[in-house]
């Protein structure tokens, strides 16, 4: 059993099979020390990437900064270690690359190529992102309030749950996995990395070979995950989009435990410690995370859009009408979703400014006027305005109505 540390010192557990990767693992690592992939900075790749430094290490891959030399084009490429480069782990990255390339979702990063360096080394290129991962800005900011951590997760919500109706399960969202990207405007644009194809695979191969194997990061696997027997559920996604906001909120995880076995022993031993009495939680917002949190899955949200969706009406409800990225709330989480893709709306509502890091109101009303117009404009858009209010005032209304029906 061969256990590898991820990005940042943080704790991600990949339970290797055996005989045949333990041996090419120890084969490679005669030939390369950690820090060497066997590129340099500035060498040319596939005739078209230049070379720039590391910037992430995870657990199978490396990621360094490159150039597109024919369309100056800052990108970011993925590489497997070297320890662990082989034909079967160069295909599931070239699985990797072709699934996330079909997420068409702002909140999820962009792929825009793949290759073969060699049968047994394949590379990811994506989009360069400018910005901080969460786990910098927890660092520096601390705690965040209820309301600002909603409207900043709440696109990466979304962007699972679009990754989930393709059939992806990311299997190991945490911290260091969100970047609070900026676009050319100086926009923010929460992004998801690494959907793990590549992980996902080595951990099913373990359950079907062993019946055991854990793939995925200490305090953000649910029990099914920690303890190997989880098929492809977007459930465990919940449980650790959960336990991420619930970091946010309170300083720690869910489930604390030093060590894999001590982590495993505590998701049966322990129960989640109560938002309400650590920090002063609104109850009813503690009823929304603590069912994401649940050990039994079936107990869990089904899905990512209705946790979202329980999310979102906690925030209309509080007069919150956006998220971080200025989307509203309503169009993006209270109108039906299609069975396919994310696909982008186009609703006018959907323009009004980004609000930053402020975890302020950002948008008083559900609507925007932004400039004089003519007093036909005027009266036609003051039905507009009127008719989107009493929208959000009949679902306030039917909320408060249905509350004490809802299974908390």
């Amino acid at each position: 059993m061969v256990i590898v540390a991820g990005h940042g010192g943080d704790q991600s557990w990949a339970v290797m099979p055996g005989a045949n990767l333990r041996t090419m693992r120890n084969a490679r690592l005669s030939q390369a020390t950690a820090g060497d992939d066997g590129y340099n900075a500035g060498d040319l790749i596939a005739g078209k990437y230049r070379l720039g430094s590391t910037i992430r290490e995870g657990s199978l891959c490396r990621v360094r900064m490159g150039i597109h030399t024919m369309l100056d084009l800052p990108v970011a490429i993925k590489f497997l270690r070297p320890e662990f480069r082989c034909t079967m782990l160069a295909r599931l990255l070239q699985r990797e690359a072709r699934a996330t390339a079909a997420l068409r979702h702002p909140a999820v990063v962009r792929v825009l190529d793949w290759g073969l360096l060699a049968p047994d080394d394949g590379f990811i290129v994506m989009e360069r992102l400018e910005g901080e991962d969460l786990r910098e800005y927890l660092a520096r900011k601390g705690t965040l309030p209820a309301e600002h951590a909603i409207r900043l997760l709440l696109p990466i919500c979304s962007g699972v749950a679009a990754a989930h109706a393709h059939g992806i399960v990311h299997r190991d969202l945490k911290p260091e996995n969100l970047v609070l990207a900026h676009d050319d405007a100086g926009h923010l644009q929460p992004k998801v990395l690494d959907f793990g194809i590549a992980n996902r695979a080595i951990g099913e191969k373990l359950q079907e070979g062993s019946g055991a194997g854990a793939v995925g990061t200490l305090g953000y696997m649910p029990p099914e995950q920690a303890f190997g027997i989880e098929g492809n559920d977007p459930r465990t996604d919940v449980w650790a989009f959960c336990a991420m906001m619930y970091e946010a909120l309170s300083g720690r995880t869910p489930i604390l435990g030093d060590t894999f076995d001590e982590q495993r022993r505590a998701l049966l031993e322990q129960d989640v410690p109560s938002l309400v009495d650590l920090v002063g939680m609104d109850a009813a917002l503690w009823a929304i995370l603590e069912r994401g949190l649940r050990k039994e899955p079936s107990e869990r949200w089904p899905s990512m859009r209705e946790l979202g969706q329980e999310l979102a009406r906690w925030l209309l409800l509080r007069g919150i009408y956006d998220d971080v990225c200025g989307r509203s709330m309503a169009s993006e989480w209270l109108r039906p979703w299609p069975s396919a893709a994310w696909t982008p709306c186009t609703d006018w509502d959907d323009l009004s400014q980004a609000s930053g890091e402020s975890s302020t109101r950002a948008t008083p009303m559900p609507f925007l006027l932004t400039r004089t117009k003519s007093s036909r404009a005027t009266r036609r858009e003051g039905g507009y305005a009127r008719a989107r209010l009493d929208l959000v005032r009949s679902m306030q209304t039917e909320l408060a109505d249905s509350k004490d029906k809802r299974v908390p």
